[in-house]
């Protein structure tokens, strides 16, 4: 499951790590509370998104965890583990279906960010003057927590 929550966060905020890197944006109290507002909403279809990862990995057959550690295998091939050719025929179909859901999610977050007024841009930009700034931070608890 680790693996999938992994794969997911790179997908929704593959761009943030770059604007965290470059000097943080300025935000206001009322961009911050729309923020949350969409936070809370792009969570939600994250957490959707998780779900149907997992009961996809589990319908064909293999556990979350064999499937995270093939995976990490693929990635890294000096571990020395044994996967089977039925395990990775397994895995190739699970990675297909994975790929589906990961387009799907990624619509429905855009939409879900442009619905709410802010673009997939600012949206990041917030996200990643979030992670750089404590007070900020602090701020967007408040907010999430109304």
């Amino acid at each position: 499951m680790r693996k999938i929550k992994v794969l997911l966060s790179v997908i929704l905020f593959s761009t943030a790590t770059a604007f965290a890197q470059q000097n943080s944006t300025d935000v206001n109290d009322s961009e911050l509370k729309k923020f949350a507002t969409v936070y809370k909403k792009v969570q939600e279809v994250s957490r959707e998104s998780q779900n149907k990862m997992v009961e996809i990995v589990q319908n064909e057959g293999i556990e979350v965890q064999r499937y995270n550690i093939i995976m990490r295998t693929q990635e890294d091939p000096s571990q020395k583990i044994t996967v089977s050719e039925d395990e990775l025929k397994i895995v190739k179909t699970i990675n297909s279906k994975l790929k589906k859901i990961e387009e799907n999610t990624n619509k429905k977050l855009q939409e879900t960010i442009k619905e709410n007024k802010l673009t997939v841009n600012r949206y990041q930009e917030i996200l990643a003057s979030i992670q750089s700034n404590p007070d900020l931070q602090t701020k967007l608890q408040e907010y999430l927590q109304e």
